[in-house]
Order: C-alpha cells, then sequence, then structure tokens
C-alpha cells in the first residue's frame, strides 16, 4: 500500500457501463484491458442466485458475530471490515469457489492478466 492523492484527473469514467464485463459481448483480451485502464472490472452474475443468497446470508451471520479480534484491519474502516474467509468455515463456501474458480471468462482474463497459474491473496465481493 502506498499513500496518493486522487484528483478528478485520475478517475477514467464516471459511467458504470464501461467496467461491466458482459460474456456475450466482451472478450477476455477487451475485459483485460478495461481492468487495465479503470483500475477494475465488474463480472456480474458469476455466482448463481441461490450460491449468491446462501453466501449473502452467511456474511450477515458472520458481520453480527464479528468481534475486534476476527476483523482483518482496513485503511478506512468507517463502516468497513473485513474477515478471512476459509474453505471449510461453512457448507455454503465452496459452492462459491467452485462457481468462481470455473467462471470461463474470469479465469481466461485472469490468465491473460495475471500470467499462467496466479496466486490470488484477495477477490473483493
Amino acid at each position: 500500500y502506498y499513500d496518493r492523492e486522487c484528483y478528478a484527473a485520475d478517475i477514467s469514467s464516471s459511467n458504470i457501463d464501461d467496467v461491466i464485463i458482459d460474456p456475450d459481448t466482451t472478450s477476455p483480451q477487451e475485459a483485460v484491458d478495461i481492468t487495465n485502464k479503470h483500475g477494475m472490472s465488474i463480472y456480474p452474475k458469476i455466482l448463481t442466485p441461490s450460491t449468491a443468497l446462501a453466501m449473502r446470508e452467511y456474511i450477515m451471520r458472520r458481520n453480527d458475530a464479528l468481534t475486534d479480534d476476527d476483523a482483518i484491519p482496513l485503511i478506512s474502516q468507517e463502516h468497513r471490515w473485513s474477515f478471512p474467509i476459509g474453505g471449510d468455515d461453512d457448507p455454503v463456501v465452496p459452492p462459491v469457489f467452485r462457481e468462481i474458480a470455473t467462471n470461463v471468462m474470469l479465469q481466461s482474463t485472469l490468465d491473460l492478466l495475471l500470467g499462467d497459474d496466479p496466486a490470488m491473496v484477495e477477490f473483493t465481493a
């Protein structure tokens, strides 16, 4: 992490549609280009609705039970907190990881962006 002030000229877009990846109309290389230009990209519907709902319910339960010892410190902590999620923390987690890992568009884009067999330490949803 480095401390950097951002200015209006640093903003690459004010239109959310510019960062949404539609697998029906966007190639993996175009997704890489979008990510590199804007510093992020959004992949809607990676999870099935039932998996997303189950995961949301799990996260809400974890949020309610979160203690200061469990929380991961964040740079800007107002109304934000984080905690690790392991593959065996709850039965709802493995399907989430499976759906993320088998999403062809996301996997192809990450391969182009990060190279073969990258290690990922954080994934934000």
